[in-house]
């Protein structure tokens, strides 16, 4: 689908000094520091004199006429950063050693602002967010900010399913258990981002930095997943192409997508790559053993817990097929695919939830190309015993704290979210 180029604008806190924001506007700002003799700052005597007295002056200034105008100066600075607010105005200071200017907001009649003291509780606990809250936190804030009120609600009720099923406070990735305090967690994707750029694997994985919203292309690839994940959790009787368009039709969101020309051409790629699904499905009829099914297994000499999510696996006589769809353009063979061969070592490790079976053949099955679908491999044990060893080199990067940009204006640059305003390679830009 075409999409026409949209402004550049970072989802990002803007840092500046109250004269920087002069002509600027802005939903929310935040005043911090605003304390006497900061916000007004005193007015100071040069211990180097390099300019006449204001009160030697011909105009005849005098001292308490110039401590009155650098007063008047400083509420006029306090004025422009108040009123770059669009809708709201956070001010932060002490109750001690108030700044005269927020004294003055508080007297005025009628009030203007909202009082409040933070108080910490001294037997509050400093819990941090466990890694599927934080995800799902900046998940929500880039779905309010593209204004993707839908998916908003999409992601709450997630939240509260998360909560209620007790989803642990601690950070996973932090567990400073003796067992596991060196245990360092990755998936495929995570391995994939160290392999492209450190320096984005540690923005996104290490420091948590959002992403900005989801491409429309990948919001495509969940509602085709999850239309698939549940037309093979139906009996096989109820599997019908009629049913099939009804799911892809139940999960269809249009407002994932910019605008409404782009949310229509990629509706009739889903139709007309579900159509090619069907097809290749009624000829080739499989027997489905499970749907995104979860796997973890840890790497011990390498202190590595690697987690992940299988598509789809099928029964081939006593091995386990491994499928994963893929909706995009590119095209990759299944043997040069570091995922795939993580789902034939968990399958070796008995490690999937719920299903146990020796490793078969892993499928990536392209849904835009339904003539030539398929691309197959079995992995060897030796293939495999390969790819753990373009993961120990992963894990060694990671604990040595190796994480240089590297800058690839033609490959992962070209999508990145942290290249316009995080990047160091980019800077000059």
């Amino acid at each position: 689908a075409a999409q026409p180029e949209l402004p550049k604008k970072n989802v990002a806190v803007q840092l500046m000094t109250a004269h920087q924001s002069k002509g600027l506007q802005f939903p929310i700002v935040i005043l911090p520091f605003i304390r006497q003799n900061t916000f007004p700052m005193n007015l100071k005597r040069h211990t180097v004199i390099d300019r006449l007295p204001a009160e030697w002056m011909k105009w005849g200034q005098s001292v308490e006429n110039v401590r009155d105008s650098h007063f008047q100066e400083e509420r006029r600075v306090f004025y422009v950063a108040c009123t770059r607010a669009e809708n709201r105005l956070y001010i932060f200071g002490p109750k001690k050693s108030q700044s005269d200017f927020t004294k003055e907001l508080e007297n005025l009649n009628p009030p203007v602002m909202e009082k409040r003291i933070m108080a910490k509780d001294k037997n509050e606990k400093n819990e941090r967010l466990s890694e599927t809250q934080q995800r799902l936190m900046a998940e929500l804030n880039r779905e309010i900010t593209a204004s993707q009120y839908g998916n908003a609600r999409d992601i709450l009720a997630k939240m509260v399913t998360a909560e209620s099923a007790g989803t642990p406070t601690v950070d996973e990735r932090d567990d400073t258990s003796e067992a596991s305090r060196d245990l360092l967690t990755l998936s495929a994707t995570s391995i994939k981002d160290y392999q492209d750029c450190p320096y984005k694997y540690r923005l996104k994985h290490r420091d948590g930095v959002p992403e900005q919203k989801s491409k429309a292309t990948m919001e495509f690839g969940n509602i085709m997943h999850v239309t698939l994940r549940d037309f093979h959790s139906l009996p096989v009787e109820e599997q019908t192409e009629e049913k099939l368009t009804e799911l892809f039709q139940s999960h269809w969101r249009e407002d994932s997508f910019e605008y409404r020309q782009r949310a229509e051409e990629f509706f009739l790629q889903g139709e007309e790559q579900l159509e090619g699904y069907f097809r290749h499905f009624r000829e080739n009829p499989p027997d489905v053993a499970g749907c995104e099914k979860r796997f973890t297994f840890d790497i011990d000499h390498l202190a590595v817990r690697i987690k992940g999510q299988i598509d789809r696996l099928d029964r081939d006589g006593d091995r386990l097929r491994v499928v994963d769809y893929k909706t995009g353009r590119s095209r990759e063979e299944a043997k040069k695919n570091l995922q795939m061969a993580l789902y034939s070592e968990a399958l070796r490790r008995d490690a999937v939830d719920d299903l146990s079976g020796e490793p078969g053949e892993t499928v990536l099955h392209y849904l835009r190309y339904p003539d030539e679908p398929l691309s197959s491999h079995t992995f060897s044990s030796e293939e495999l015993e390969t790819y753990l060893e373009k993961i120990k080199d992963v894990v060694g990067g990671i604990r040595k704290q190796q994480f240089e940009p590297k800058p690839n204006e033609y490959g992962v640059c070209k999508w990145c979210d942290f290249k316009e305003f995080l990047c160091p390679a980019w800077e000059e830009e």
